[in-house]
């Protein structure tokens, strides 16, 4: 949130509850939407960070999973790093190149933009900042419907 302020830009943290989540490092973390009251409609762009617990919940979820595939059929950036590339995985976004552990690349595939590592590594976030200034990505397949979830 603090990079995206930086830019110019509000970060929202969304969660499966209202409330208070804890990072990977033990950091609290105040949630600013419940996903339960909120749709990607309303939002420039999304991040899905890392992290294996996070993950594996937000890929067993059907609102994450939805939540996602509807921002990719509306043609909007989108981020990931880490574990968070599984959860697009999950939501069904194929066609993807995504960035693979080991090889410290970013990947920026039809406005989606993934690192193996870390969100600080390399031009991960200048390239979701480029994704989200140039606001959709119109080089995707066609979006006629959301993709089944």
């Amino acid at each position: 949130k603090q990079k995206l302020a930086e830019q110019g830009a509000k970060g929202v943290v969304i969660a499966r509850h209202d409330g208070m989540v804890t990072g990977a490092d033990g950091e609290m973390v105040t949630i600013d939407k419940a996903a339960i009251t909120t749709d990607s409609v309303e939002y420039d762009a999304v991040y899905v960070p890392g992290g294996a617990g996070q993950a594996q919940a937000l890929s067993a979820g059907f609102k994450s999973r939805y939540f996602l595939a509807e921002a990719f059929a509306h043609y909007k950036p989108i981020a990931a790093n880490a574990e968070g590339i599984d959860v697009l995985r999950a939501a069904g976004l194929t066609g993807l190149q995504v960035a693979s552990s080991g090889d410290g690349r970013v990947a920026n595939s039809m406005g989606v933009v993934t690192a193996a590592g870390l969100a600080t590594d390399g031009d991960f976030l200048p390239q979701f900042f480029d994704a989200i200034a140039q606001h959709r990505f119109w080089d995707r397949p066609d979006q006629d419907q959301v993709p089944d979830v």
